[in-house]
């Protein structure tokens, strides 16, 4: 490939966002020649071994592979469960805090803004995760290990079995 040509493509490739380059790719594979198809797979290649190298999420217990993995990867929803108390002396307006984050809102009219607790990049580190310590009553109630979400034993017949292709949500 020309220098020029590379130039090009390295400047459209860093402009253009992942949802359009993967859209623009999945349009072009029907009209694609045998020689541009073994070219790409040649390019794509890292990811095609990322994703048969599968992972497990310390944090919400889903199996994952680095290509799947991205900010909002990790979720983990609410349970729920909270206290609610009123806004202002006097006042009728409620405030509700969830007991598994803390976040708080008005439960009568607008409901819990969001679906979920948490979500992050999925991690293999425990140093990157904040488990609940029940003693303590600290951290979130819905991150918890995995010898207490019961992972060790999913994982070992996930691995009789044979690897997953496909994410599951280990519960």
């Amino acid at each position: 490939m020309a220098p020029s040509s590379r130039t090009t493509l390295k400047s459209l490739l860093s402009v253009s966002t992942a949802e359009n380059i993967q859209a623009c790719l999945i349009k072009s594979l029907p009209k694609a020649t045998p020689e541009e198809l073994k070219g790409l797979s040649t390019l794509l290649a890292p990811l095609s071994d990322q994703a048969g190298d599968r992972k497990h999420c310390l944090r919400c217990h889903v199996e994952y592979s680095d290509n799947e993995n991205h900010k909002k990867a990790c979720k983990i929803e609410h349970n729920e469960e909270g206290d609610s108390e009123r806004t202002n002396v006097g006042s009728d307006e409620m405030t509700t805090t969830l007991f598994c984050c803390g976040i708080k809102f008005d439960a009568e009219h607008t409901g819990c803004p969001t679906r979920f607790c948490i979500e992050a990049l999925h991690t293999t580190d425990p140093r990157k995760v904040v488990y609940y310590d029940e003693d303590k009553w600290k951290g979130n109630e819905n991150v918890i290990p995995c010898a207490q979400a019961g992972c060790l034993k999913k994982r070992k017949a996930v691995k009789d079995v044979g690897p997953s292709r496909v994410s599951k949500k280990l519960k």
